[in-house]
């Protein structure tokens, strides 16, 4: 017999999305109902991903339109940790972003002195700070100029560390 005891003193629970709570677009079996139950019992959530290639109203949007139920306060994205971290450890620094757009405002949002614009066009000669995001987007002038800002002594801050990235299908 289990003793869920643990569990049921728990206040706070953390989900990571990506290949836990759904894959692509398909949602797993009792997936939202659990979401939907949490708060009945007198539980909070917190929605979690290393993915930093979308903003953190995007998974609000995509959440919802998926089934789940989703609020400002339920989502913590690594871009969200990226720009507390740059605000906490490189306050007024210059940053180069190699990145998507949505990573782009979304480090906007929090004040980030970003020396690109969102498609990583700079004339910059130094940077402080080099952060890279998974990057759908990416082209070569995005690691021409972050190599060049890394080589001239910029820090480095990879927003994305994953070695596997949940795909449909495996692909």
């Amino acid at each position: 017999m289990s003793d869920y005891t643990k569990l049921r003193n728990c206040e706070l629970f953390l989900f990571d999305m990506d290949g836990t709570l759904y894959l692509g677009d398909e949602v797993y079996d009792g997936a939202i109902a659990l979401m939907d139950d949490l708060p009945n019992l007198g539980k909070q959530y917190i929605y979690l991903t290393n993915n930093s290639s979308r903003a953190g109203t995007d998974y609000i949007t995509r959440l919802r339109r998926l089934g789940f139920p989703c609020e400002k306060e339920n989502i913590f994205t690594s871009g969200m940790a990226t720009g507390q971290y740059l605000n906490q450890r490189h306050p007024g620094a210059k940053v180069y972003l190699a990145g998507t757009r949505a990573f782009y405002r979304e480090l906007v949002s929090y004040g980030i002195d970003l020396v690109n614009d969102e498609n990583g066009h700079t004339d910059a000669f130094d940077v402080d700070v080099v952060v890279q995001g998974f990057d759908t987007e990416l082209v070569y002038e995005k690691l021409d100029k972050a190599v060049h800002y890394l080589r001239r002594g910029a820090a480095f801050i990879a927003a994305n560390p994953d070695w596997v990235c949940p795909m449909p299908a495996g692909a």
